[in-house]
């Protein structure tokens, strides 16, 4: 079980490394809320950030509130498709 937790803080750095070095990613509402919620991002510089887009679910407004309140200069974009 450790040698799972250690390969999922691996992975959450990794994705917030990649986040803190673009201007515009496409991430699912996970993230979203990765972003919104776990304590390693209140230490990130996340300013080069300015645009996401989300897709393959919907995400809620209260979400999108969220992380604007947090990351103000970052537009957050839903990408869905009805097949």
């Amino acid at each position: 079980m450790e040698h799972w937790l250690a390969g999922e803080r691996q992975l959450k750095q990794f994705v917030l490394n990649a986040v803190c070095q673009v201007s515009m990613s496409y991430v699912v509402p996970p993230i979203i809320m990765f972003l919104n919620k776990h304590p390693m991002v209140a230490k990130a510089d996340l300013s080069s950030l300015t645009r996401l887009v989300c897709g393959a679910a919907p995400i809620g407004p209260e979400m999108v509130d969220e992380f604007h309140q947090k990351h103000q200069n970052c537009y957050v974009g839903q990408g869905l498709s009805v097949c």
